[in-house]
């Protein structure tokens, strides 16, 4: 009984060790057919040669995919991607490269409460973009307020998010577990009815809540876009 339990925690050891190794991998595997489409219709929006912060860019590979590329590449966008996890900043570089964005987005290992970040990624941003990282902020409001700071007069901030509509029982225990089988950090449960108050205690303005078209809208979830700026003094 004995080896056993040791060849089974040996096989576990290793999947985990496996896994970690493969990180980005796995999150472009179980990610990117969500976010390419909020990318997408973010994109839509933007106007030609604007400049846009996107907060937790992860691999990158939502907005590398060829449609996104192609818009990134025709609006003549500049875009500047920050997010925590190296590998997933190593592999946003690598598929920049390989989508031909290699000028157009610069990407950056950094966390959005830095207080250097400003003078890594710089101010007088069109717009920022947090897609599906909202949820893994552990402090929203102040994420809201960090960004705000580097966003020209008139700037805005998009948000993209599964939120929740009611959860099943357990799930806030277990949503912030599957990181540890995954790899991917789905961070915490948020509530649909949640985010606008988040948008509201950073001191934003509430321009726009709607649903993502084509995409996550049942009983329990729904992803929606959610569109801010800094309130006007």
């Amino acid at each position: 009984a004995a080896k056993m339990l040791f060849e089974v925690t040996a096989v576990l050891v290793l999947l985990v060790l496996l896994a970690r190794w493969k990180s980005p991998e796995i999150y472009d595997i179980v990610i990117i057919h969500m976010t390419e489409r909020w990318y997408s219709e973010v994109l839509g929006r933007l106007e030609a040669g604007q400049r846009v912060l996107d907060v937790g860019i992860g691999t990158g590979g939502a907005l590398c995919t060829p449609a996104n590329a192609a818009l990134v590449a025709t609006k003549r966008l500049k875009i500047v991607g920050i997010d925590y996890e190296e590998r997933y900043i190593a592999k946003a570089r690598a598929s920049s490269a390989s989508a031909g964005l290699s000028e157009a987005l610069k990407v950056h290992c950094a966390s959005v409460y830095d207080p250097s970040l400003p003078e890594m990624v710089g101010t007088d941003f069109d717009c920022a973009y947090f897609s599906g990282s909202f949820s893994l902020l552990p402090d929203p409001c102040e994420a809201l307020r960090a960004v705000a700071a580097l966003l020209k007069p008139g700037g805005v901030i998009y948000i993209t998010q599964t939120f929740q509509r009611r959860a099943l029982p357990g799930m806030s225990v277990v949503k912030p577990l599957m990181k540890y089988c995954t790899t991917i950090d789905f961070g915490q449960l948020v509530f649909e009815r949640e985010a606008v108050g988040f948008v509201e205690r950073a001191g934003m303005e509430l321009v726009e809540n709607v649903v993502v078209p084509r995409s996550v809208d049942n009983s329990l979830q729904v992803a929606r876009l959610i569109v801010a700026r800094p309130k006007r003094r």
